[in-house]
């Protein structure tokens, strides 16, 4: 099992740029792929391709009675926008104002009863500023920069100011997630339900109109999106709500749902398997389900320790690596091919083992006495399924300012061996990060920090070349559907310090 102490101490100099040959490094001499770009002054730049639609009516109306305003605001902005003009309409009879304030009241009760009674849901409030997404295909990623804005990204153009997405529709965006076998389509969750964006990467100057959002909201999803994930091949959207415990598929073409359902406490994240066989569920209570997309039957993983944080599938969608909370360990899950169908199995999945002990460590130097590992906060997996990092909570006052990078393979067996750290500038703490897609010279991170500063770090290596053989004793992994320990049976991982590669800066380029 990988643990933090097979790490060499982090380094506390400047930021990391790249690895090379095995080794992370902080020389740009030796990283011509590196770029690092501010995103604070982002609204005082211009010439922007700024997309933002309205709902508002392009001509003036002459002034309206009290019922008028009314009714114009509840077609606008629901219950929420007849508060609000109740609540400033002078004229307003006073009655009406008071019971405004008496209804405010009873729905600020109703959310304190419901945080006690599901803390969950108040310790999942999303950061609006650490939600990142890449392409699946391209490079290009999104980044929510504000509350209801994203900001569009093409790797070889940073120069360029790039794409801002806003829409009065869309506010307190939750999560988003790119359309696979699209190149400029992405799917926002937000307490208002799903807005999609479909735009002409070649026609990005001209505003959109009407016809580049679809808005997919049912009667039934009440509160705001807690997750949403696209199907491999772009047909079917998943997402689902804080507190509810249905999934819902849409097929976004003809604007259509089908719900499906489970008992539970709610769901809190999706993830479509790369396969599209599988689609992974976290609940937020203590448990989890893995649904088998063809015949939509699921199987269920319960008695965690903490709710599921984190997820991350394979290229071939063999193996799943996920995170529990109150607990510093990365579990696995190995499914396995049916022999009688000659396909992937839910019913085959074998039991969960611990493949990474991230408990909290201190590496005793002189000058530098760090102390790194704990609670896992963000988990990402690198399209070739060679490169993991991951970063910790830290304490109550501060998070941690290193990613931990692991090298993996999953072939024959499931290895996790310790690589190094990737940290930033002095007092920068990695919010949220992601492998960029196409990148053919290994893998490419992208790192959201805490000065709102993008980074991405390229890892130069060779895809198809292998891992130095080393000596394994592997668990055998019997069906169950329990989370156990195999600190009996674990597998031996070679210390960062051992060579694992031999290759030439030559055969990388």
């Amino acid at each position: 099992m990988a643990t933090l102490s097979d790490f060499q101490p982090p380094s506390n100099l400047n930021p990391t740029v790249c690895e090379r040959n095995s080794m992370l490094l902080n020389d740009l001499s030796y990283a011509p792929d590196y770029r690092r770009l501010e995103l604070k002054n982002i609204y005082q730049k211009k010439n922007l391709a700024c997309f933002e639609t309205s709902q508002k009516q392009p001509f003036l109306f002459a002034d309206k009675s009290f019922i008028e305003t009314v009714r114009s605001a509840w077609a606008l902005d629901g219950i929420n926008g007849v508060l609000e003009a109740v609540y400033q309409i002078n004229e307003a009879p006073v009655f009406a104002k008071n019971l405004v304030l008496a209804f405010q009241k009873c729905l600020q009760s109703f959310k304190i009863f419901k945080e006690q009674v599901f803390p969950i849901l108040k310790d999942q409030l999303v950061n609006k500023k650490s939600i990142l997404a890449c392409h699946p295909h391209i490079g290009r990623l999104a980044i929510v920069i504000n509350e209801d804005t994203i900001k569009v990204l093409t790797i070889n153009k940073l120069d360029d100011s790039g794409i801002l997405l806003k829409d009065k529709r869309v506010t307190e965006i939750t999560c988003l997630s790119w359309r696979p076998k699209s190149s400029l389509s992405v799917a926002v969750g937000s307490k208002k339900g799903i807005l999609v964006w479909f735009l002409d990467p070649s026609n990005t100057i001209i505003r959109p109109g009407s016809n580049t959002t679809k808005l997919l909201y049912v009667d039934d999803m009440t509160t705001e999106v807690s997750s949403v994930s696209w199907s491999p091949d772009g047909k079917l959207l998943a997402c689902s709500c804080k507190g509810f415990t249905s999934i819902w598929i849409w097929d976004v073409v003809i604007e259509r749902s089908t719900s499906i359902q489970r008992v539970g406490n709610g769901i809190s994240y999706l993830h479509w398997s790369h396969c599209g066989n599988k689609l992974f569920a976290a609940d937020q209570s203590k448990m989890f389900r893995v649904w088998e997309t063809k015949t939509w039957s699921c199987e269920k993983w319960g008695d965690l320790n903490g709710t599921c944080t984190n997820a991350c599938w394979s290229s071939c969608g063999s193996f799943l690596l996920f995170t529990v909370a109150n607990e510093p360990f990365i579990y696995y899950l190995h499914f396995y091919r049916n022999s009688t169908n000659k396909e992937d199995s839910v019913l085959g999945s074998g039991i969960a083992l611990k493949c990474a002990d991230l408990t909290s460590y201190c590496w005793s130097d002189e000058c530098f006495k760090p102390r790194l590992g704990g609670l896992i906060s963000h988990m990402a997996w690198d399209p070739t399924d060679s490169r993991l990092a991951v970063s910790f909570k830290g304490d109550a006052s501060t998070d941690s300012p290193y990613i931990a990078i692991f090298h993996t393979k999953i072939s024959p067996v499931l290895q996790l061996i310790p690589c190094g750290f990737v940290n930033g500038e002095i007092e920068e703490t990695p919010l949220m990060f992601d492998f960029v897609r196409g990148y053919d010279k290994g893998a490419l991170l992208s790192v959201y920090w805490s000065s709102e500063t993008l980074s991405l770090i390229p890892f130069f290596y060779n895809s198809t070349l292998t891992l130095s053989p080393a000596i394994h004793f592997h668990a055998r992994e019997e069906p169950s559907n329990q989370l156990t320990d195999n600190n009996a049976n674990t597998t031996i991982f070679p210390r960062s310090d051992m060579s694992l590669y031999s290759v030439n800066d030559d055969t990388i380029f």
